[in-house]
């Protein structure tokens, strides 16, 4: 929701700033941006969130989603009563399924798979110089969970290229976040490890 932003910036925050990820993800399509204030001088963030805060508890009171439902919840003065009344459950008779519905919703978001696991497949390069020299890691995931990894260091030993392999093997079929990469005993693949997490 934009109120009165800068939209001559949007562009450039809507841009991937990196470019070393290749994704199979539907590109985006241009649209027409406008700001609220341009529609409604007078439109503030707070009036904006007090109508939906109103539109929702009058939908969740009521069961009424028509858009005139809406209107009549935007006139509505007392919006922190009603979003209080939703949020602590005190619903009207025969509306707490819908409100146990909302909160399983709401859990469901919270989680993982519904977060990260819908991710479209991608690769990315990952580069970084550790204390043993530059590496470089080539990375696919799909739906958040890595699928392959492959990792190259300039100029590294024979041992440093098995335990780099090793750490390329156990990163597939985890997730692709900072809480689920591998442990080594290795101090240079731990730096690997601490690296990634970061990069991550």
């Amino acid at each position: 929701m934009l109120v009165s932003s800068n939209l001559s910036h949007l562009g450039h925050y809507l841009r991937s700033k990196t470019p070393e990820i290749t994704t199979k993800g539907v590109d985006s399509v241009r649209s027409p941006v406008t700001n609220l204030s341009s529609i409604r001088p007078h439109a503030s963030h707070a009036s904006f969130i007090q109508h939906v805060a109103a539109s929702f508890g009058h939908a969740m009171r009521t069961g009424d989603l028509s858009l005139a439902g809406y209107r009549r919840a935007a006139l509505n003065g007392d919006v922190v009563a009603v979003m209080e009344e939703v949020w602590e459950g005190k619903v009207l008779t025969g509306m707490d399924e819908r409100a146990d519905k909302v909160r399983r919703g709401m859990d469901e978001m919270k989680t993982w798979d519904w977060v990260f696991g819908q991710t479209p497949e991608f690769s990315i390069t990952l580069s970084g110089t550790m204390s043993f020299g530059n590496i470089k890691m080539n990375v696919s995931s799909k739906h958040g969970v890595i699928t392959s990894c492959e990792t190259e260091a300039a100029g590294a030993d024979g041992a440093l290229r098995e335990a780099l392999s090793r750490m390329d093997t156990d990163l597939v079929g985890q997730r692709y976040d900072s809480e689920h990469v591998v442990r080594s005993e290795d101090p240079r693949i731990a730096e690997v490890v601490q690296w990634l997490q970061q990069s991550v």
